[in-house]
């Protein structure tokens, strides 16, 4: 798709998002959403990559907005004890798991003191053979700086859920399935040893997946795998690939229409026109 184009489609996205939003209407489509799904918890998956010492202030504000809001933080257990029993929680009740991708520097420096202080939990995903490195992947871009040493890991995972991001951050929907299974096997390998416990939690590079590469994760005993489809997650049939929704420090608009589900209904939407389509595209069984 013509860049310009992408973009002009993603500013209407926001647009008419941001109208349902102020108009209301979001909560009416929400509230189908969740009825149709079943009245499960619906859990709001925040991703963060760097947030910076400029960028501090702005993290609190969204932190004591989702405080303000009543929404639950929940830890990566009580993610898989939400996903096994949903039953067991509170319907009405929101929840919001946060994430960090990557493992920058700035999330042991910065982010760390901040969610210690508040007592909130996360889950920072690393990219095992790169750990006291600098970030020199794909669309690293303005994210790119030194990720955590091996021993800055350590020292978060006394805190936080530590979960893998492959072992040198590659697009696993494009690798080849032996690749792919080496990546995030030897990630899995790497940080078991490293942090001495189990590493429960993985999240796809890029949100690059496809059905073989969520199958071998199922295989290699993962509890959950993220990938970053922006939604929130009212069921919980894919724990293979949770959604969840990128969101940017500097932007407290858009990071309010992510965590009050203000996007949902252009993913189910899509997700409708898509199995529609794939549906109308089956060839036609011959009469037996």
């Amino acid at each position: 798709m013509d860049s310009s184009l992408e973009r002009s489609l993603l500013r209407l996205k926001y647009v008419v998002s941001l109208v349902l939003w102020c108009s209301g209407a979001n909560c009416l489509i929400k509230k189908f959403l969740w009825h149709l799904h079943g009245n499960l918890p619906v859990v709001v998956v925040l991703c963060y990559h760097s947030v910076t010492a400029e960028q501090v202030d702005n993290f609190e504000s969204q932190l004591d907005y989702l405080r303000k809001n009543d929404f639950t933080f929940i830890s990566g257990k009580e993610l898989l004890d939400l996903m096994a029993q949903p039953k067991k929680f509170e319907g009405h009740r929101r929840y919001v798991c946060l994430t960090f991708d990557d493992c920058y520097e700035n999330s042991y420096s910065v982010v760390r003191p901040v969610l210690e202080e508040r007592k909130l939990p996360a889950i920072c995903f690393a990219v095992s053979s790169k750990l006291g490195q600098f970030a020199d992947w794909e669309n690293s871009g303005a994210n790119s700086g030194r990720l955590m040493t091996k021993e800055q890991l350590k020292e978060m995972a006394l805190s936080f859920e530590i979960g893998a991001h492959t072992e040198h951050h590659i697009r696993l929907g494009n690798a080849p399935y032996e690749i792919a299974l080496n990546e995030v096997r030897n990630s899995q390998k790497e940080l078991t040893e490293l942090l001495g416990r189990k590493v429960r939690f993985f999240a796809y590079p890029n949100g690059s997946y496809n059905s073989a590469t969520s199958e071998l994760v199922s295989k290699l005993e993962f509890g959950a795998a993220f990938a970053i489809d922006q939604h929130s997650n009212y069921s919980y049939d894919e724990k293979y690939a949770l959604g969840r929704y990128l969101v940017n420090p500097e932007n407290l608009v858009d990071f309010r229409l992510k965590a009050m589900g203000g996007y949902d209904w252009f993913f189910f939407l899509k997700r409708l026109f898509l199995a529609k389509t794939s549906e109308y595209r089956k060839p036609a069984r011959l009469a037996e």
